[in-house]
């Protein structure tokens, strides 16, 4: 599949030491959205936790404060936990970035919720581009 990471392809993520923000699916429908200084570490561990294919669609360079703030700014998408439904604004965002980009920061991604641009068809040179590498 393009644009994501599973165990078999670690290439797309950030190596140890990396602070992320990072968006690991559980099928089509749900999303975790968890921060991690070892992103292929966080996807490994957890895994052994479930039967299916856990993906790293998104790691975005950022501190363990984003995470809450994208909690909270996802909150109409909130599941249990972590676990957020992959629908509206959230679906938009993650279908048009990148696996990992390091210019693509967290606080570039909040600061593009907050300002109400996540509708992807709207010019906004500021926003996500469709990633050409993965």
């Amino acid at each position: 599949m393009i644009g994501v990471s599973t165990l078999d392809n670690l290439d797309l993520l950030p190596r140890r030491g990396v602070s992320v923000v990072y968006f690991i699916a559980h099928g089509d429908d749900a999303v975790k959205i968890g921060f991690a200084t070892d992103a292929i570490k966080r996807l490994r561990a957890l895994q052994t936790a479930t039967p299916v294919t856990l993906r790293m669609i998104r790691a975005l360079p950022g501190v363990v404060e984003d995470e809450s703030e994208f909690h909270g700014l996802l909150k109409e998408f909130h599941l249990t936990g972590g676990w957020f439904s992959r629908k509206g604004k959230l679906a938009e965002f993650l279908r048009a970035t990148c696996v990992y980009d390091p210019e693509w920061t967290a606080r570039r991604a909040i600061d593009w919720f907050k300002e109400g641009q996540h509708a992807i068809g709207k010019s906004n040179p500021r926003g996500p581009k469709i990633c050409k590498r993965c």
